[in-house]
């Protein structure tokens, strides 16, 4: 029995398509594509720095557009998975820049990051997340 995809509804032809699609592949396709986001905002976000904007919130938001534009797949799973790198990437970033003079390993700045300074940080990192999520999603 085959199916006549002329009778169906749109959601119906949407279903069909996501069940020729693999989810596995989306996966892989999108974790590549969240280390580029990732790498690129990186980087962006030093350039960024250096020319002496605070535009912390960017990586997180290139993690998200990353993973969606590879993974062309609508998934709430990836866009917990992007929130949650995300989170790690802006830390980092912020912890490249601006590290604790007490101590300037990564751990020590990721158990006192609320002993940041600036409550700014703490605005861009969760607009980051959200941006993320978000854009995480897919399409």
């Amino acid at each position: 029995m085959s199916i006549d995809e002329r009778e169906l509804s749109p959601e119906g032809k949407a279903i069909l398509r996501a069940s020729r699609d693999p989810i596995g592949k989306s996966w892989a396709l999108g974790i590549v594509g969240a280390i580029l986001g990732g790498v690129a905002g990186w980087f962006i976000y030093g350039w960024i720095y250096s020319q002496g904007f605070y535009a912390l919130a960017f990586p997180g938001a290139a993690v998200g557009l990353g993973f969606s534009a590879l993974a062309r797949r609508q998934m709430i799973a990836g866009g917990i998975f992007c929130a949650i790198a995300a989170f790690f990437l802006m830390v980092a970033c912020e912890w490249s820049h601006s590290p604790f003079l007490d101590d300037g390993s990564f751990i020590y700045f990721l158990t006192h990051l609320h002993k940041v300074d600036s409550q700014m940080t703490m605005v861009l990192i969760g607009l980051g997340v959200a941006l993320a999520f978000w854009f995480g999603r897919g399409r």
